[in-house]
């Protein structure tokens, strides 16, 4: 319970509070590292055209790589879906909002004519939009579509994109059936859509019956999919997906160094001229010996990065060992079984 006796005068002013923009840190060109195994793996499936799946321990940087290919390709920041327990695949291409539609049929005349027609309340998803700014101007104009794929000041001819599927395994087990087609062709259909039958697919409009648009092979939208592998996916999805399981590089290695680098670099550009390398190395350190100390759920990337600024605050940690493993173990020990092992990790390693 908060003492609130005390005077004013006596208390911490959180308005003085030094804060830190970790948000500065977000860019994935800034520190994330690719090595020669996993930048093959996304080649392979630029190359062929398929969806690119990623699993690995969470906090791996399974969903960061989708902002690095970005950046790597000259691309748009990632369109993204975050998966959820109760989500159904359609959802991943496009959603409509049926209690808006039924309200306005309910209303008077105007409110009627509106709900007759699905486009009011259709909203496309990162997918499905991705497919959709493949797309020219001129399809999407003619087909109403172009507000529902670009903000007002970015209407490019078409474009490529980045899309992140995120934790995949957190789904119905169906979904991913559900998309196996979608994925394959890279096309889908909105029932009532239009009077037309259509499928939108990329490069433009596939019409029933028409001949098909020439699919433009390097347009076709780059998939990124995670999962933790809560669930096992089935084979048929498996098979149309170049697979990838990502590792945190080994502690010493050529890639570790690179990452250490990485990090130390731009939490250096974050913190500026109060910088301390020895605080920083200390980070590492208490980092590498929970890595090895056989933790349930040991920390990641992004603990480590957030370790290396904290400790750049002031604060009694310099100098007080309590403090510094407070801090260690708040933001490097997520899970409570784990909290006894990390402190003797911990006092062995100094």
């Amino acid at each position: 319970m908060v003492d609130v006796s005390l005077e004013p005068d006596s208390r911490r002013d959180w308005r003085t509070l030094e804060r830190l923009d970790l948000q500065q840190l977000d860019s994935p060109a800034r520190y994330y590292v690719v090595d020669d195994d996993l930048r093959t793996a996304v080649d392979t499936a630029l190359a062929l055209g398929m969806p690119l799946l990623l699993t690995g321990e969470p906090g791996v940087g399974k969903s960061s790589l989708a902002a690095w290919l970005a950046y790597d390709l000259g691309l748009a920041e990632p369109l993204k879906f975050r998966v959820k327990s109760d989500t159904k695949g359609q959802e991943l291409l496009y959603e409509v909002d049926y209690l808006a539609r039924m309200a306005d049929a309910q209303l008077d005349e105007s409110g009627k004519a509106r709900a007759k027609h699905l486009l009011p309340y259709l909203r496309f998803s990162a997918l499905g939009k991705s497919i959709l700014r493949t797309w020219s101007r001129a399809d999407l104009e003619m087909h109403q579509l172009l507000d529902k794929v670009w903000p007002a000041d970015q209407t490019p001819e078409s474009a490529l994109s980045v899309v992140l599927i995120d934790e995949i395994d957190k789904a119905p087990t169906d979904v991913p059936n559900d998309l196996l087609e979608e994925l394959r062709t890279l096309s889908f259909s909105v029932p009532g859509l239009s009077d037309e039958s259509f499928d939108i697919a990329v490069g433009g409009p596939r019409y029933a019956g028409g001949t098909a648009q020439a699919q433009a092979q390097a347009l076709r939208p780059v998939v990124i999919i995670t999962s933790n592998a809560a669930r096992s996916l089935p084979a048929p999805f498996l098979r149309r997906c170049v697979y990838y399981h990502m590792r945190f590089p080994e502690i010493g290695s050529d890639n570790y160094r690179a990452l250490q680098e990485h990090l130390n670099n731009n939490v250096q550009a974050l913190v500026g001229e109060g910088y301390d390398p020895t605080l920083a190395e200390r980070a590492l350190t208490a980092f590498e010996a929970l890595r090895r100390s056989g933790l349930k759920q040991p920390p990641s990337t992004a603990e480590l990065l957030s370790l290396m600024a904290r400790v750049q605050t002031p604060g009694p940690h310099a100098h007080d060992a309590h403090a510094w493993q407070q801090i260690v173990l708040s933001l490097l020990v997520k899970r409570p079984d784990d909290r006894e092992a990390a402190k003797q990790a911990l006092d062995a390693d100094g």
